[in-house]
């Protein structure tokens, strides 16, 4: 009989203390672990129209918003495209040296890059015409090079889009009744005729 009056009073002390368990706030995970609570987790976002944090500008974002850093980007896009397609061997054996002297560690200080990207464009002209003119007729030289104001601009050869006579040639062998269609941009047959004046062809 004793044992089945204490057990009713030992059920009643569990019964009591499980409400004031499930009471008990449930503590952090990082306090109940022990490490400290991430001030980044408790700190109150940004009110809309108050003042926002503008992160700095890095070096990297600084250089790409550099015109003469965007030139030389441009310049090597275009010789890796065009340097590959010269038709002659001898013009790759000068090019090849000069380009590899422009790319340089020296010519991408502030002092130079200026001057490099003169002669990235000098030289880019160049291949859009498939061949080494002026200047890189010849190997770079071992120390400075030249400013562009030295150079001497050299004399290119027409190209045959330039000498093409064909227009010229179609209009000398039109019929002699042949007629113009009338002009619909002037209101005037003067101002048709004088502009057809300052036509050379």
């Amino acid at each position: 009989m004793a044992d089945e009056e204490q057990a009713p009073v030992a059920d009643e002390a569990a019964a009591a203390e499980a409400p004031a368990a499930e009471e008990a706030p449930a503590a952090p995970p990082g306090e109940a672990e022990g490490a400290p609570a991430d001030a980044a987790a408790n700190a109150t976002p940004a009110t809309p129209g108050g003042p926002q944090i503008v992160p700095p500008v890095t070096a990297a974002q600084r250089a790409a918003q550099d015109p003469l850093n965007t030139e030389f980007l441009y310049y090597s896009s275009v010789l890796r495209i065009l340097g590959p397609t010269l038709t002659k061997e001898d013009d790759r054996n000068y090019i090849i040296p000069w380009i590899r002297k422009l790319f340089r560690p020296e010519y991408h200080s502030s002092k130079l890059r200026e001057k490099r990207n003169r002669y990235l464009a000098y030289l880019s002209t160049s291949l859009l015409l498939d061949q080494a003119i002026g200047v890189f007729r010849g190997f770079p030289p071992d120390g400075a090079l030249p400013d562009c104001e030295a150079l001497v601009p050299p004399t290119v050869q027409a190209a045959e889009w330039e000498v093409d006579k064909m227009w010229q040639d179609t209009l000398q062998g039109l019929p002699g009744d042949f007629r113009m269609l009338e002009c619909c941009v002037h209101a005037e047959e003067a101002e048709c005729k004088a502009d057809h004046r300052l036509d050379k062809v």
